[in-house]
């Protein structure tokens, strides 16, 4: 964004109660569950906002100009479409619910990792509010 001048804010969230899903369901329903969460974010963000998989059920997503009340309310908007979006489980349906922190990239980071360090912290703030919701 130094090169440009732009706003970008990065999101980091992951998938709320993630293991309990794999133990109470198993791996192929937690797999479904990534699958999910990452067609959802795929049919709503921009074709420029990258998104990723870091490992387990941690995601990053990379929203390119776009301020972080805009940002903040684009995650806000994804967890209300994956709290209306249930997945098949053998007892019925489960609602993925994300906890996500979100912070725009600064001129003085040094690298992606100091902002990536930020919105770390933020869904972890996420976490022990709760779950199920965004920091940022």
């Amino acid at each position: 964004m130094r090169r440009y001048g732009g706003e970008a804010c990065l999101a980091v969230l992951d998938i709320d109660h993630f293991k309990r899903i794999n133990d109470r369901y198993g791996h192929q329903v937690g797999d479904e569950a990534l699958r999910l969460l990452t067609a959802t974010l795929a049919a709503r963000l921009r074709q420029n906002d990258l998104f990723g998989r870091v490992g387990g059920e941690e995601f990053a997503l990379l929203l390119i100009e776009t301020p972080l009340g805009e940002a903040r309310g684009k995650l806000a908007e994804l967890l209300e479409l994956m709290r209306a979006t249930p997945l098949a489980v053998p007892e019925g349906e489960a609602i993925i619910l994300f906890s996500a922190g979100v912070t725009p990239l600064m001129r003085e980071d040094r690298s992606l990792d100091d902002a990536y360090s930020r919105a770390d912290k933020l869904l972890y703030e996420a976490r022990v509010a709760g779950r199920a919701c965004v920091r940022g």
